[in-house]
């Protein structure tokens, strides 16, 4: 059975004798100290598990000892009663404000002393137990957290990839250890490829739950649409009759592309990307709504037809929305002046990771960021 350790602080010796005494026989083991400095130092040694202290002591006084006790993070949290004779209300006011436990007045009686060493210690072992279990809990969290991001990690796709005339590349770093960004790319069959990209609400543990059901309910359905639109259609209605309580509802964009012919369609619930059609930059522009937000609302599919050397760039808004320390955005021209003159997607990509982190700075970044580059050659 752990033994409890009290330190008892006075410059008086026959207090400190008349402490020595009375504690020792509740069983406690007591260490002693004739002054604030000579305490200090004993509390970061043994940390007692209660501090008994006077107020009035030469070199350092009671409230210096427990400032400096707090400001310590070995010693912070160790209790502490004073024992003095100060009896007026800004005194106790101003001791409890520093972070005293409680005051017991001199000259103390027996009973009062024993009672508030009690009743400290069972709120002391208390407050140790919520914290253990707290400890237990957070190893628990960090457990599940290793999980879903080893989960998140081996659900994505091949990092680079050459389909006949198709090569695609991405960057994804999720602002957290698991992020709310979710990218599919699938094979529909041996010419057509399908990409997927969408941004789910939050970041962390939240964001990741709401992408496993985007991933879920995408995966049933995306073999049993070739259009674009048709299955963003579902997926929406999905969205809005199975999540509705939860309101959950996203940016996102399907595209796929004939890896034979260049024949490229598309559609889009919110979300916008771009794409270099010869020397053209085409802005591809929202084609429906947010998923999830109204069901049957309709998903246009748009096509077009890519030529050799043509390229396709798809990212989320933690991209464009990167903030700098003026709270200036990244913004989109960067993105397209670089694809203007890019020869690869695989090289634009890292052009505009490197000028996205030029122009954040000092500043954190504050959202999951995916970029996929499709080029078709």
């Amino acid at each position: 059975m752990k033994v409890i350790k009290i330190l008892a602080i006075d410059d008086q010796k026959p207090i400190l004798d008349e402490l020595q005494d009375l504690l020792s026989s509740e069983g406690y083991e007591v260490f002693l100290a004739s002054e604030g400095e000579e305490g200090f130092q004993k509390a970061k040694s043994i940390i007692p598990d209660l501090i008994i202290s006077d107020i009035d002591m030469p070199v350092m006084n009671g409230y210096l000892l427990l400032k400096k006790l707090k400001a310590d993070p070995v010693t912070s949290s160790i209790p502490l009663i004073f024992l003095t004779a100060k009896s007026k209300m800004d005194d106790l006011r101003y001791g409890m404000n520093l972070g005293a436990d409680d005051y017991i007045p001199k000259p103390f009686r027996m009973d009062d002393l024993k009672n508030a060493v009690q009743i400290r210690l069972k709120k002391q072992n208390l407050f140790l137990r919520q914290i253990e279990n707290i400890s237990k809990e957070l190893q628990e969290f960090h457990f599940d957290l290793d999980i879903a991001e080893e989960i998140q990690q081996k659900l994505l796709p091949e990092k680079e990839k050459i389909n006949n005339r198709v090569k695609y590349v991405y960057e994804f770093l999720p602002l957290n250890r698991v992020g709310g960004d979710i990218l599919s790319i699938t094979d529909l069959n041996d010419s057509i490829l399908r990409f997927f990209l969408a941004d789910a609400t939050g970041h962390g543990i939240h964001a990741s739950l709401i992408t496993m059901c985007i991933k879920a309910e995408y995966k049933e359905i995306t073999y049993k649409h070739s259009s674009p639109g048709t299955l963003l259609g579902e997926l929406n209605n999905r969205f809005c009759q199975k999540y509705q309580e939860l309101s959950t509802f996203f940016p996102c964009i399907v595209v796929d592309v004939h890896t034979k012919t260049g024949e490229m369609k598309y559609a889009s619930g919110a979300f916008s990307s771009v794409l270099k059609n010869g020397s053209e930059l085409v802005y591809l522009r929202n084609t429906g709504t947010l998923v999830g937000l109204k069901e049957d609302f309709p998903f246009e599919t748009k096509t077009y037809q890519l030529h050799a050397g043509d390229k396709i760039l798809l990212y989320t808004d933690g991209v464009t929305e990167t903030m700098n320390t003026k709270d200036e955005l990244f913004g989109e021209e960067i993105i397209f002046t670089n694809l203007k003159k890019a020869d690869n997607t695989s090289e634009l990509i890292k052009t505009i990771m490197e000028e996205m982190k030029s122009f954040r700075g000092k500043q954190d970044v504050l959202d999951d960021i995916t970029i996929i580059g499709i080029d078709f050659e």
